[in-house]
């Protein structure tokens, strides 16, 4: 599978750009935008910051479950770390 552009991406305009300029995505011409358009753009913009955090956490969910007995704060976890996996796995291409 083909990774996807690193990091930091930033919105200019219509345009969500990696570091080196290349357009990772456009949006509709940013002067009509609706606020709804506008907000996807900077979700899109934010999206391999999110997946570094969200693998983050996952890898503290991990650590805090696999290979103690259960606790209140394993218990709480599993059910944030199940969808964190799942989330990633989405954003990966692992699952569509």
């Amino acid at each position: 599978m083909t990774q996807h552009t690193p990091g930091p991406w930033a919105q200019n305009g219509n345009l969500i750009e990696g570091p080196d300029g290349e357009t990772v995505a456009y949006v509709t011409a940013y002067n009509t935008m609706t606020p709804r358009q506008k907000a996807n753009a900077s979700l899109i913009s934010a999206a391999p910051e999110l997946l570094a955090a969200l693998k983050g956490m996952e890898k503290w969910a991990s650590s805090i479950h696999d290979g103690y007995p259960p606790s209140t704060a394993s218990i709480a976890a599993a059910p944030y770390r199940e969808a964190a996996r799942a989330a990633i796995a989405k954003a990966t291409g692992e699952v569509t």
